[in-house]
């Protein structure tokens, strides 16, 4: 798990939505919930104009019972 995070975090701009949502994918897919939520929250403050973070974020926390 953590080589992959290493290369992940490596390759990925964590500072663009695209990148926080990326990294969400990955932290959810290794059952890092917290982790995930964050960094969903993080891509739709970096991008609030782009929809499909937000309807991303809602099917998460329904995938995961947050809602």
């Amino acid at each position: 798990l953590s080589k992959v995070f290493k290369y992940l975090s490596e390759g990925i701009d964590q500072e663009s939505a695209l990148g926080q949502y990326l990294m969400a994918g990955f932290y959810e897919e290794s059952k890092l919930i917290l982790d995930a939520l964050n960094s969903m929250q993080k891509a739709i403050e970096l991008a609030p104009e782009v929809d499909f973070f937000t309807e991303e974020y809602k099917n998460f926390l329904l995938r995961n019972q947050l809602n």
